[in-house]
């Protein structure tokens, strides 16, 4: 009585398949790193939120946290006239934009400010309506990097001055800092702590994605290593009828 044997599977199959495990291996691993590096920056971001300003802008500016992130005592002159809106932000299933402003510190120096969200008609025919703005800030914030500017898109670049505020799908300080003419503005962001009654939407979120996410990413390039391998595995296994070898 015959048996079937394991089909002997060629070198430059074994070769294919131990590569492709190996990238998503690798994949794996890169996300789980990721994961405990958010996880520690998430601990050090809650932890810079609980501390008091103990520096002003200027001095914040001219030595950035290591971190990234750092309250900042903020004071000067808020550029009203030229508003940017940040377009496609998504809250709560809700559509709005991030509303920006350049600031002129005591010292100097210019700087967005991140005003905060507000929600938008989902068909985009009617433009957020935007609060009264104060003339002068005195508070403390958070200076942080400017949002992830993600892939660039056709049509996505900051769009020429005409004296309306400018719809942009990416936050670009250096690309702003060439339409609104003001060569100063630093590539820093500085974040509006939430105030009652200013109508706009305020939080504090550590940017980019969560550890959760690239545990799921991680586990999700791990499940195509196994799933890779149990493929090898069944199409070089026995089959019923075939021939001895």
């Amino acid at each position: 009585m015959s048996r079937s044997r394991w089909r002997r599977p060629r070198l430059a199959v074994v070769l294919v398949f131990a590569g492709m495990v190996g990238v998503f291996l690798s994949a794996a691993n890169w996300q789980w790193q990721r994961a405990a590096a958010k996880e520690l920056r998430a601990s050090e971001f809650a932890a810079a939120l609980l501390e008091p300003a103990r520096r002003d802008l200027a001095s914040a500016l001219a030595a950035p946290a290591v971190q990234g992130f750092e309250r900042v005592r903020v004071q000067g002159e808020l550029d009203r006239a030229r508003l940017i809106l940040l377009d496609n932000q998504v809250r709560d299933s809700r559509f709005g934009v991030q509303v920006y402003a350049v600031l002129d510190d005591v010292t100097g120096r210019q700087v967005l400010v991140d005003l905060g969200w507000l929600a938008s008609d989902a068909s985009r025919r009617q433009p957020a309506l935007i609060p009264e703005l104060p003339e002068q800030l005195d508070t403390e914030a958070l200076l942080a990097e400017p949002p992830a500017s993600g892939l660039r898109l056709a049509g996505s670049a900051v769009p020429a001055d005409d004296g309306r505020p400018l719809l942009v799908t990416r936050i670009e300080p250096a690309e702003l800092a060439a339409v609104l003419k003001r060569p100063a503005l630093q590539s820093w962001v500085v974040q509006l702590p939430a105030e009652a009654g200013s109508g706009f939407e305020r939080v504090w979120r550590l940017p980019g994605l969560s550890a959760d996410k690239h545990r799921g990413y991680a586990l999700q390039w791990l499940s195509f290593a196994v799933g890779t391998l149990v493929f090898f595995v069944l199409w070089h296994r026995p089959r019923k009828g075939s021939p001895n070898e």
